[in-house]
């Protein structure tokens, strides 16, 4: 059986971007000091969200994860802005030339508007219920639970 290698721990600030000589540079800052005990350690300590049960091996190893997640956020991000860069630079050429679709062999590009969905101010609709006299609780209702990660 190989033997498994610890990735390196990294600590970014929450809200540090990562980019060039930064990720040379996290890596050269000293971890931040559990002032609780009074030693370095590998993590932020907040006092608030602290869970006894979690050892310093399971902490390194979210540690590693939340890290690898922040470049990844980050990695995201800046894709998602060039996306929008290009897609201003797509819609200015079909404005400069008057287009609205062009086709070739490999690719498609149409632009169009479309209509506006349709909803309901449920806030208006209630205060109207509400003068009218309409008992509105038989109508609520609960949605279904679901998922939520806060990740800082």
């Amino acid at each position: 059986m190989a033997k498994r290698v610890r990735p390196e721990i990294l600590v970014l600030p929450r809200k540090q971007r990562v980019r060039g000589d930064t990720l040379q540079k996290a890596k050269s800052t000293r971890a931040p000091r559990n002032r609780s005990a009074g030693k370095m350690c590998s993590f932020p300590v907040n006092r608030k969200f602290w869970k006894h049960d979690a050892h310093g091996a399971q902490i390194d190893e979210m540690q590693s994860i939340v890290v690898e997640y922040r470049i990844a956020k980050e990695v995201a991000d800046e894709a998602d802005q060039n996306k929008k860069r290009l897609e201003a630079k797509v819609k200015g050429w079909l404005r400069d030339h008057e287009k609205r679709n062009i086709a070739a062999n490999d690719f498609v590009v149409s632009w169009s508007t479309v209509a506006g969905r349709q909803s309901w101010s449920i806030n208006n609709l209630v205060e109207a219920a509400k003068e009218a006299g309409v008992d509105i609780e038989p109508f609520r209702r609960e949605g279904n639970p679901y998922d939520r990660l806060t990740i800082k």
